[in-house]
């Protein structure tokens, strides 16, 4: 079994969410995007959650953006996809969070 793409612990108000793919610099993939883009919102309507803390696994990076490796691996129509409707959605989904988001890099 694979490893999750993201860990998540909430404790005293605070959700922290750990990006876990240390291996890969915790570059965002096409999966992991899609998880967090549901786990925001998600977040956002727990009344035990007052504060977000996004942060990364290893001791590398705290995320070096888009996992260009995966990218060069799809097809056109699927990148198109993802640029026009997949990524807007996913960057509204954290802009639209009414708890503070902060990055723990």
């Amino acid at each position: 079994m694979s490893d999750p793409l993201y860990l998540l612990s909430v404790e005293d108000g605070v959700a922290l969410v750990t990006l876990n793919r240390p291996q890969a610099m915790n570059s965002i993939n096409r999966d992991l995007r899609l998880q967090l883009l549901e786990l925001f919102p998600a977040l956002d309507l727990r009344d035990d959650v007052n504060v977000i803390v996004l942060t990364g696994a290893g001791d590398k990076a705290f995320c070096t953006g888009a996992d260009l490796k995966e990218r060069s691996a799809r097809t056109t129509a699927d990148m198109v996809h993802d640029r026009h409707y997949v990524i807007p959605k996913f960057t509204v989904a954290v802009a639209s969070v009414s708890k503070p988001v902060i990055a723990a890099v």
